[in-house]
């Protein structure tokens, strides 16, 4: 996950139920890891949690702000590099 922003980060991954994991902030031009893998094309946690939902926005204001990460495409093992990108007020993200 890449921040190319210009502004603070929050991540969230969204367990089912709606149980909210651990995230990530990243700082303007930081980068992170999730720490999710597919698993039986099922994106899971370190603890076998499925991951209904990830997105980012921005730090303080990042429900408001967010842009949802494809699930789908980290389930199907691609390991590609997710960037955030400021859009108005908003973020988008995406490989």
């Amino acid at each position: 996950m890449w921040n190319e922003t210009g502004s603070d980060l929050e991540c969230q991954v969204l367990a089912a139920h709606w149980y909210t994991l651990p995230g990530l902030s990243l700082p303007p031009g930081g980068a992170g890891r999730l720490g999710l893998f597919a698993a039986d094309g099922v994106l899971q946690d370190g603890k076998g949690l499925a991951i209904e939902r990830v997105f980012c926005g921005h730090a303080g204001n990042a429900w408001l702000t967010r842009s949802e990460i494809d699930v789908s495409a980290l389930t199907a093992g691609r390991e590609g590099r997710v960037t955030c990108r400021a859009v108005g007020e908003g973020v988008v993200c995406g490989e």
